[in-house]
């Protein structure tokens, strides 16, 4: 895969396919300066038993991403500042996954769908999610879990989350001022709640 590590800064890489392999198809780990400033526009990444993208720097760009079929499909770990734009996540066992300290990311104009899991599991504050569709997950189609604070979801559709809430905000106190505006769920027949606030 494509792995950016420390010293390494203000790349652009086009036009990459990343496929069968065992570890990340795009790693930025954490840099010195705590920033990549990377750019990456239309990759595809499949078929890998790790994450598709793992991202734990920040202000990196991505445009135009093809991840299916991979262990998760997007991991940010203490990852801030980064912007995901026309992104496609599909048959990944999650599609999202924010670990604490993920903030202020944005992701617009996105579809997950047949996960294995959750659509997005999310752990951190600030994160917007504009325009996304989450289609036919196994779990929820939005978990929001501990330490999550004023996240917005804006003009989204989740549909048919097959054995789970299609949103789940069941992490007590610690899950609070989170948006959800312009959303809407459909074919809840199967899913536990169509909200579960606990």
């Amino acid at each position: 895969g494509l792995f950016l590590s420390s010293g390494s800064s203000n790349n652009h890489i086009s036009n990459t396919t990343v496929s069968l392999m065992t570890a990340h198809g795009i790693s930025l780990a954490t840099v010195s300066n705590n920033n990549t400033f990377t750019t990456i526009n239309s990759g595809t990444i499949l078929d890998l038993n790790d994450a598709g993208i793992s991202v734990s720097s920040h202000n990196n760009r991505f445009t135009d991403i093809i991840v299916n079929s991979n262990g998760d499909g997007i991991i940010l770990s203490s990852a801030t500042n980064n912007t995901f734009t026309n992104l496609t996540s599909n048959f990944n066992d999650d599609g999202i996954t924010f670990e604490s300290g993920s903030n202020n990311n944005t992701f617009t104009n996105f579809t997950v769908a047949f996960s294995n899991n959750r659509a997005i599991n999310l752990r951190g504050n600030n994160n917007t999610f504009k325009d996304f569709t989450l289609n036919n997950n196994t779990l929820a189609g939005v978990e929001v879990t501990i330490s999550a604070f004023q996240n917005k979801f804006i003009n989204g559709l989740i549909n048919n989350t097959i054995r789970d809430d299609a949103i789940d905000l069941s992490g007590g106190a610690s899950t609070q001022h989170n948006l959800f505006y312009n959303v809407s769920i459909s074919n809840t027949n199967v899913s536990f709640f169509d909200i579960k606030i606990k």
